[in-house]
């Protein structure tokens, strides 16, 4: 047996459980080879991710690695309005959101940080509902929100855009 061969069969026997872990990691939901915007765990065992995938589009999940509960996609450009990104930002703030709406339901990632302040996760509005769910995410948290600048429809009806959209 060739060392690489060896060295591939170890190289699985350790990241193969890693990878099999539902309570998190850097990539969340993420597929290795995608694009991070954002992951992170949330209630039990459950984690949430926006992910850029290989073929051009970004898609959130939301679930445990071995049962995806959520699955919503769209190709990443700023022409389609399925998903839709807003930000604001000034001296020591920086306000990320993205939404998008799945048979009504409404869905807004959010990554705000003031100082040393962070709070990021999903807020879930049903039809009719006067307040929305937070999922709020659990560290550790990776978020690339920004990143989607330029990528993604502007979202012109949130109030971080002040009404100003490229």
């Amino acid at each position: 047996m060739s060392s690489r061969v060896v060295a591939l069969m170890l190289c699985a026997a350790v990241v193969g459980p890693a990878l099999a872990d539902t309570g998190g990691g850097s990539a969340g939901l993420c597929l290795p080879g995608e694009e991070v915007f954002l992951a992170c765990p949330v209630r039990a065992g459950k984690l949430l991710s926006l992910c850029g995938t290989a073929g051009g589009a970004v898609e959130y999940r939301f679930g445990r690695r071995d049962a995806i509960e959520l699955r919503q996609a769209a190709p990443l450009r700023p022409d389609d309005p399925t998903f839709q990104l807003a930000r604001y930002s000034r001296a020591g703030v920086e306000r990320t959101t993205v939404r998008f709406e799945r048979n009504g339901v409404s869905y807004l990632l959010f990554d705000f940080q003031e100082g040393s302040r962070r709070i990021a996760g999903v807020d879930v509005t049903l039809p009719g509902a006067a307040t929305e769910q937070r999922n709020a995410c659990r560290s550790p948290i990776e978020s690339h929100l920004r990143r989607l600048a330029g990528r993604m429809a502007c979202d012109r009806d949130s109030a971080l855009q002040l009404g100003n959209c490229p």
